[in-house]
């Protein structure tokens, strides 16, 4: 008996001093301002005001600019994105800004694996990005309770106390980053020379090139059901991808064709700003990009522009036939690389 007073007294000492430790590690972390999507704070602030939202991962966060949007639009408009930032998240996080904002538009930027990523075999960074845009700790732990599986809670876990870690040495060495807020979600980036190996590398990954599956398209269909139910004027919307992608990867035409097909069944529109027809004067592989599937600063910039006018065409009763090649086997002909064929 004395044996087990022992060790129980020794079990919830080392629990006690485990769950001290990681809220002294963590919680500084989660309360500070330290990444461009610790960005609370600020939309917290903003309540009232946001009358345009762009909901996204990755390539939302890097390829639109909401100050373009603005200005080209005539709105207040902000991304709610996050590298890898799962379904789930844009979910709470739209429910939130819907509640609190008078948001007429709303525009859901699909990337290619977004229906295919499988959210439980993702590493936990997307799930962190998500916790810490989050701003109570009841809302991140319903989001947790609600969504994170256990495996991917002990991955986010660990993350949170390196990265809360990394924090305390930042601050002793003066080193916290101090973050652009006013970019309102957007993180531009610089260009990088990637075309060479994207042409030569197998960018076909099976983990993309698969079935869309049942869970993704039902949260797609969530969101969509959020904002319709607001009154919201629902827009998906496919964001460029550089010239060597598209070369490389002809599939990604079946990935356009069923989310347009999809947009019809929902009554959203549809804007797929690869099929532009001035894409390859507009886009320079060497300039708009910063790898192979994401848009540099610059990229973004016209990128925003050419998705703006699509949707302000629309709104006017302006057609985009004109605008745009009529799929992507007619846009390849046109295509830098073709040549080399």
């Amino acid at each position: 008996m004395q044996t087990f007073k022992k060790i129980f007294t020794s079990a919830m000492s080392i629990i006690l001093i485990t769950v001290l430790l990681s809220i002294a590690v963590i919680y500084p972390l989660v309360h500070s301002e330290n990444s461009y999507y610790q960005d609370a704070k600020l939309r917290r602030s903003l309540a009232g005001k946001i009358d345009f939202l762009f909901v996204g991962s990755s390539h939302t966060l890097c390829g639109i600019d909401p100050r373009v949007a603005d200005k080209e639009l005539g709105c207040f408009s902000y991304d709610i994105t996050g590298p890898l930032l799962p379904d789930s998240g844009k979910i709470a996080l739209l429910q939130k800004e819907l509640n609190r904002n008078p948001v007429e538009t709303v525009v859901i930027e699909v990337s290619y694996d977004t229906l295919t990523r499988l959210e439980k075999k993702e590493f936990a960074n997307g799930e962190e990005v998500a916790v810490l845009k989050l701003d109570s700790f009841r809302e991140r732990f319903d989001y947790i309770v609600h969504n994170v599986s256990l495996d991917n809670l002990l991955n986010l876990y660990s993350r949170e106390f390196v990265d809360g870690l990394q924090y305390y040495i930042n601050r002793i060495k003066h080193q916290v980053e101090n973050v652009d807020y006013s970019l309102k979600g957007f993180l531009p980036t610089e260009a990088t020379d990637f075309v060479q190996e994207e042409l030569e590398n197998d960018t076909n990954n099976p983990e993309l090139i698969s079935t869309y599956t049942k869970e993704n398209i039902a949260k797609l269909d969530t969101l969509i059901s959020i904002c319709q139910q607001k009154g919201c004027r629902t827009i998906l919307a496919i964001t460029a991808v550089s010239n060597a992608t598209l070369w490389a990867n002809p599939d990604r035409a079946d990935f356009s064709n069923w989310l347009k097909a999809y947009a019809q069944k929902k009554n959203v529109e549809f804007y797929d700003v690869n099929l532009i027809k001035t894409r390859f004067d507009v886009f320079k592989d060497d300039v708009s990009f910063q790898d192979g599937g994401h848009l540099s600063a610059a990229g973004a910039q016209e990128n925003t522009q050419i998705l703006c006018k699509l949707i302000r065409n629309t709104e006017n009763g302006i057609s985009n036939n004109t605008l745009l090649f009529t799929d992507y086997k007619q846009m390849r002909q046109y295509s830098p690389y073709a040549s080399n064929t």
